[in-house]
């Protein structure tokens, strides 16, 4: 598999009428992650609704990859704007956390999240070009941090993240309780 050149790959921001391709990108990357992650899909989940309503949210932004008119990718991002009043746990945590890069802790910050590329476009370059985007998209609104979930699985995108730059500041730990109330 070659990489896709920067002329064959299409990234945008997602709108309305781009509704179907992101339904489709955000119901293949659970179906990916499902068991990976001890993830469950809700029985009846609309993916053509829930999409419509993320698209609509003032906070969020869609890029989309086509590749030669294909739908390739799709890169979610969460916009956080100016925090107005600082509550006591971000006043000591900007006092005392020097030169720490969380994007919790910034003016704006953006927050990268449900990367997922087609499984024949991965390896070819499409998911570095949509974080890059999504980054130049942040970077060109202002926003002074960016941040990024990722699965501690999902060993691609940690490297891709890390070649691009980003370090991991915190982890996120979850137990799961059986049924029966044991651990």
């Amino acid at each position: 598999m070659s990489q896709v050149s920067e002329k064959q790959v299409n990234i945008r921001v997602a709108g309305v009428e781009d509704l179907d391709d992101v339904a489709r990108l955000f119901e293949a990357s659970v179906a990916h992650h499902i068991g990976k992650a001890g993830l469950e899909l809700r029985p009846g989940y609309d993916w053509r609704r829930e999409t419509l309503l993320r698209l609509e949210r003032p906070s969020s932004r869609f890029l989309m990859a086509y590749v030669d008119g294909d739908a390739a990718g799709i890169q979610a991002i969460q916009l956080a704007g100016s925090i107005k009043k600082k509550s006591l746990l971000q006043r000591v945590r900007r006092r005392f956390v020097r030169g720490q890069t969380s994007p919790f802790l910034a003016r704006r910050s953006g927050l990268l999240t449900d990367v997922f590329v087609f499984e024949h476009y991965r390896g070819r370059g499409v998911g570095r070009l949509l974080v890059a985007g999504a980054v130049e998209y942040l970077a060109e609104r202002g926003y002074e941090h960016v941040g990024m979930n990722v699965l501690a699985t999902n060993e691609p995108m940690l490297n891709l993240a890390a070649s691009l730059g980003f370090e991991t500041i915190t982890n996120r730990l979850i137990l799961r309780i059986q049924k029966d109330g044991s651990s």
